[in-house]
C-alpha cells in the first residue's frame, strides 16, 4: 500500500534583510515572521552568531525599526508573528518596543515565545 503524499498549499515565502528591502512594497505578504537575532553578548566569532547574526548594541533601536518595516509591508489586515529567545535578553526589555499589543502570545520551552500581531 502506497503512503500519500502530503502536500503543502503556501503563498510568497520571502526571506529579506530589513536594511535592505528596496522593492519588498511590491510583495505585501499577508503573513510574515520577524525573527532578529537573540545574541548581544557572546563572541562575534561563535556559530550561532556565524549562523543567525547578532545584535548591535543599539539593538533597541534595530528591533524597533525592524517592527516599523515588518508593518510597512505587510497588507492591511495581515498577520506579523515575532519570535524572541530569551537567552540573553529578557521579554521584559523587548515588549515596550512593540508597536501595538499583540493578539497573542505563546511560550516555547523556558526561553522561547512567538507573538502574533494584526495590522
Amino acid at each position: 500500500m502506497k503512503a500519500k503524499k502530503k502536500r503543502c498549499i503556501c503563498g510568497w515565502l520571502a526571506q529579506v534583510d530589513m536594511w535592505n528591502s528596496k522593492g519588498v512594497s511590491m510583495f505585501c505578504p499577508e503573513c510574515g515572521v520577524f525573527d532578529p537575532p537573540h545574541i548581544l553578548r557572546k563572541s562575534a566569532t561563535g556559530i550561532i552568531s556565524k549562523k543567525y547574526g547578532k545584535l548591535r548594541p543599539e539593538w533597541k533601536n534595530d528591533v524597533r525599526k525592524g517592527f516599523e518595516e515588518c508593518f510597512r509591508v505587510l497588507r492591511p489586515g495581515g498577520f506579523l508573528n515575532f519570535k524572541w529567545s530569551e537567552v540573553e535578553i529578557s521579554l521584559s526589555d523587548v515588549t515596550p518596543l512593540f508597536p501595538q499589543r499583540p493578539m497573542y502570545y505563546q511560550r516555547q520551552g523556558i526561553s522561547g515565545a512567538w507573538f502574533m500581531f494584526r495590522k
